[in-house]
């Protein structure tokens, strides 16, 4: 019933993939893009968290729940944020099934 894009799962796993093997800049916020069959996905790790620990929990749970939502959307997100949080320290994931980065690249960047 979701409309949600075909390939998001996918394309989770391999982003998480790359996370986990430890890839990302070192000095500064993982900020990755990415492109599947229909599904447009970015995410957001601040500098302040551990890219690997973000990638195996949150990130993860993101992933495994992707084919089971029962929603009529060509888009979703999610932010971990909150009041006193800094740009170091929130985590979001921005997936659309429009094929175009911009959405997402404004989304993750804001």
């Amino acid at each position: 019933m979701a409309l949600l894009p075909l390939g998001s799962s996918l394309l989770a796993k391999q982003l998480r993939s790359y996370i986990d093997r430890g890839h990302g800049a070192n000095n500064g916020p993982f900020v990755m893009y990415g492109q599947s069959a229909q599904a447009t996905m970015g995410i957001y790790i601040g500098q302040g968290l551990l890219y690997q620990g973000v990638s195996k929990s949150a990130f993860k749970i993101f992933q495994d729940n992707l084919a089971n939502l029962d929603i009529l959307t060509p888009s979703i997100a999610i932010q971990l944020c909150g009041p006193g949080y800094d740009s170091t320290r929130i985590f979001g994931v921005a997936v659309t099934s429009n094929a175009i980065f911009a959405p997402i690249q404004s989304a993750i960047n804001a």
